[in-house]
């Protein structure tokens, strides 16, 4: 508990009791998918790393996720919509859809 405590304050900049009191509002579920934290670690404190300003906490996954989405930007996700469609599209074009 003193070593998460300690990580805290000096990744976050937050006591132990800050962490207490995002993670009862958010019902101890993440803030995305509304999920406890599947590995049965505590959820991660996202942050914004320009500004440091916590948003939320949220499972590993979602963390994860949401880190690599910031990293390649809007063009990338408009593009992973396109490919996980991609299909439809072919199907639309042969006039099968």
């Amino acid at each position: 508990m003193q070593r998460r405590a300690s990580w805290l304050r000096q990744a976050h900049g937050i006591a132990l009791e800050d962490y207490e009191v995002w993670y009862n509002n958010q019902n101890g579920v993440c803030y995305l998918c509304h999920n406890p934290s599947m590995d049965g670690r505590s959820l991660a404190v996202d942050h914004d790393h320009t500004t440091n300003e916590i948003r939320g906490l949220l499972d590993r996954t979602c963390n994860t996720t949401l880190g690599i989405i910031e990293k390649r930007g809007p063009e990338w996700i408009a593009n992973v919509v396109k490919y996980l469609h991609w299909e439809d599209e072919v199907k639309r074009h042969l006039g099968v859809l």
